[in-house]
């Protein structure tokens, strides 16, 4: 394993569950963390990758580098060959961070 993904999460977020899918289907492995429970890791999360919706994904090497991918519809760009292109002309990447938004957390 060279490289994998770490993708931060919500239980509710339909991108967060589509991601999820992309990423088991890809062969790659992955981390997966909720952030459900923690509003505290959400703001850290949010802050340290500047990224305002979840999914947030990213790609990560042995050596410990990491690289923002960004939510659901920048994986699909990587993974073009595992996505329904069926309704992929939404420019919906992700649901709030904070929970006041898309996905109603």
């Amino acid at each position: 394993m060279l490289k994998f993904y770490h993708i931060y999460v919500t239980g509710e977020c339909p991108y967060c569950v589509e991601a999820v899918k992309i990423l088991n289907e890809s062969g790659y492995e992955y981390a997966l963390t909720f952030m459900d429970k923690s509003p505290e890791l959400r703001t850290l999360m949010k802050k340290k990758y500047k990224w305002d919706t979840v999914p947030i994904i990213v790609e990560c090497t042995i050596s410990g580098e990491e690289k923002l991918i960004g939510g659901c519809s920048d994986l699909k760009e990587l993974f073009p060959e595992l996505c329904d292109q069926e309704g992929s002309d939404t420019d919906e990447d992700g649901c709030d961070i904070d929970g006041s938004g898309a996905c109603g957390l």
